[in-house]
């Protein structure tokens, strides 16, 4: 798009707490401001949980909304269903362009997939585990949460990995070109066979650098 897109970010607090907890709110806005302004922010959990009581100050400061979730029975599903048509009936206007939602949760896969059907641009956050996998291929873009701390050497070791990995990547996908290509449509093609491709976690500022 030519013009700056417009952003709703829907935060699971209760699936995504320690990332909330370790600055994850502060490091996705900054992310989404390359985007464009976040517009809808809204936060969801039984915020009369002592547990969620810390996160409110974080979330306020940030401007979120932060909806009570009500759970009558054992479960969560009630919360997922709330996220679900919050995240709907803001996707049918017309002047919000992306949707971002921070979860934990596999379950909201078909929720990304349809967003994406009807022209959405879909950025997920989550933690990295198996079930992540099926929730990234349905996202535009994927960021994970990476709340578990390494120590100094398994941390080289993981940057090293991911360098690889992203070696790799930009190798296949500039087979893909028929010629030179500028850096924006190569890193667009690169994120959408690997939607969880950031230059920020090899410890670029840039994707140009």
């Amino acid at each position: 798009m030519s013009h700056e897109s417009r952003v709703a970010v829907f935060v699971d607090a209760e699936n995504v707490a320690q990332w909330i907890k370790l600055g994850g709110v502060d490091t996705l806005l900054e992310d989404l401001s390359s985007i464009g302004p976040v517009v809808v922010r809204k936060a969801y959990a039984r915020w009369t949980n002592e547990n969620m009581l810390a996160h409110q100050a974080t979330l306020n400061r940030h401007g979120f909304e932060l909806i009570h979730t009500f759970h009558p029975a054992s479960g969560k599903n009630s919360a997922d269903i709330q996220i679900a048509v919050d995240v709907m009936e803001y996707a049918s206007r017309d002047d919000l362009e992306c949707i971002t939602l921070a979860t934990g949760d596999s379950d909201f896969s078909p929720l990304f997939r349809r967003l994406r059907e009807i022209g959405k641009q879909v950025i997920g956050v989550g933690p990295r585990s198996a079930l992540s996998e099926s929730v990234k291929s349905s996202c535009s873009r994927f960021f994970y949460t990476q709340t578990e701390r390494a120590s100094p050497v398994q941390d080289e070791a993981s940057r090293a990995s991911a360098f690889d990995d992203a070696a790799d990547l930009l190798e296949s996908t500039l087979k893909t070109f028929d010629g030179p290509a500028n850096c924006s449509p190569l890193k667009n093609r690169m994120l959408n066979i690997d939607s969880a491709f950031d230059e920020k976690a090899l410890g670029f500022k840039t994707f140009t650098a």
